[in-house]
């Protein structure tokens, strides 16, 4: 058995579920990297997202919300 993580954004209003990656070792270098990820796959459409919520137990890197904040999605 091995514990794996996923990252994923769900659209509420759209009821769509983004799912940016898996990896067993999250760091911050790989969490920037999906949210990048995810803000290029979206394209002209990120301009949909106002907010953007971590959740609990968040353990992600300040560059994460650098990422979000240049897009201006709020964290």
């Amino acid at each position: 058995m091995r514990r794996l993580y996923v990252f994923l954004v769900i659209e509420v209003g759209a009821r769509y579920v983004h799912v940016l990656g898996v990896t067993a070792y999250p760091d911050g270098a790989w969490t920037v990297q999906q949210a990048r990820n995810l803000l290029i796959d979206l394209g002209e459409r990120a301009d949909r997202f106002r907010f953007f919520d971590p959740g609990p137990g968040r353990a992600v890197h300040r560059a994460f919300d650098a990422v979000f904040a240049s897009a201006g999605i709020e964290v």
